[in-house]
């Protein structure tokens, strides 16, 4: 801006021009205090680190929150990581697990997905490997770790709590389950587009997940809430229903929801969310073969109505748009069954309201689909 502007501005528009002035010069005020808490002073859970590992890691950080430079963070977190070997941390400690995950966090921003995989299986490899090691009694390897974190927190002066064996196997067990079910999420992305492989990965996490339990004489895993084995469980299913399974995608979605409400307690828009997915389910199954039994649609009819009659029950904050879309899928099931069951005139009313349900969120594709099964009832 010429000066003759700024000076023509000032006296013309005086209010303006310092509020301008003042609304400009906090932002920038606020943007350097930000860059120097990012770079200069330590991020949240830095602290943790030995001094040599904390430096990287704040350049990792700012690479990656602040002045995105994938090529620069992938550097420092690899960095990060050979040095905390360098300072005799633990491999398997949360903190140096801590950036493998951040890595394939960063990773997965900048597009590169098979890096973010790859670190990932590899990284819950790793945590099976103990867990191999430790069921087959080979506790050695398990003292020299301890004894190396403990060695290198004298060292670096980072305090950290001696950590028991069984409690050491839970943690890296439900790291392994967590690393592999963000493995599956990702090869199921768009940027991979490999649901087979996804469902091949979640499939024998699942099953890791079932002989875990069986061990531990528990309904879940030591160390894992009921909701984060669903959580493995409903992608499962997910993809299932997509691949034309509808028979091992109920089961799974019913298991889901049992887990669900023994966890929860009251109703939620997760549960609703499943109770649809249970009604699509065995509704396809009667779609994919017209010989089972007349009692799927039946079946399918009543989950899509219980869903929505949890739904009416859930109110705000609680209730969010995953009810609401639920709802959408829940009326348009019932519109769909009415039509295969000869009575228009009961589809064409559902069909109108799971129309305008979707027209209210915003569901353009979902309108159009609606409107097309709906005409071709005609």
């Amino acid at each position: 801006m010429p000066m003759a502007t700024i000076t023509s501005t000032r006296k013309e528009e005086p209010i303006v021009f310092y509020l301008l002035t003042g609304t400009t010069f906090c932002a920038i005020s606020f943007l350097s205090y930000l860059l120097y808490n990012l770079y200069y002073k330590t991020p949240p859970g830095v602290a943790a680190y030995p001094d040599k590992v904390q430096n990287l890691l704040r350049y990792a950080i700012f690479n990656t929150e602040i002045n995105f430079d994938p090529d620069q963070a992938f550097k420092s977190f690899t960095s990060a990581l050979k040095v905390a070997e360098q300072e005799g941390m633990d491999p398997l400690s949360n903190e140096v697990l801590g950036i493998r995950i951040r890595l394939t966090a960063m990773l997965e921003k900048a597009g590169r997905v098979k890096t973010a995989v790859e670190i990932l299986e590899q990284t819950a490899a790793d945590c099976l490997a103990f867990v191999e090691e430790w069921d087959g009694g080979k506790i050695e390897k398990v003292k020299e770790a301890v004894q190396g974190a403990e060695k290198a927190a004298a060292e670096t002066g980072v305090v950290k709590e001696e950590e028991a064996g069984e409690d050491r196997r839970a943690r890296l067990f439900k790291k392994a389950i967590e690393c592999r079910t963000k493995a599956a999420e990702l090869y199921d992305s768009d940027f991979i587009q490999d649901p087979g492989k996804a469902q091949d990965m979640l499939a024998k996490t699942f099953e890791m997940v079932l002989r875990e339990a069986q061990r531990t004489k528990t309904d879940v895993p030591r160390g894992m809430t009921k909701i984060e084995v669903a959580s493995i469980i409903e992608p499962l299913a997910e993809l299932y229903l997509r691949a034309s399974m509808p028979g091992l995608a109920t089961p799974l979605y019913l298991h889901a929801l049992q887990l669900l409400r023994e966890d929860e307690g009251e109703p939620s828009c997760k549960q609703v969310l499943l109770m649809t997915n249970i009604a699509s389910s065995l509704a396809a199954s009667k779609a994919l073969d017209a010989r089972l039994p007349d009692a799927l649609t039946s079946n399918a009819k009543q989950w899509a109505e219980k869903s929505l009659e949890v739904a009416a029950y859930i109110k705000p904050p609680e209730r969010d748009q995953q009810c609401d879309l639920a709802c959408v899928t829940a009326t348009f099931h019932l519109a769909e069954i009415a039509r295969t069951s000869g009575n228009k005139k009961e589809a064409k009313k559902k069909y109108d309201e799971a129309i305008s349900l979707a027209k209210g969120l915003g569901q353009h594709d979902a309108v159009q689909r609606m409107m097309q099964s709906m005409e071709g009832m005609k």
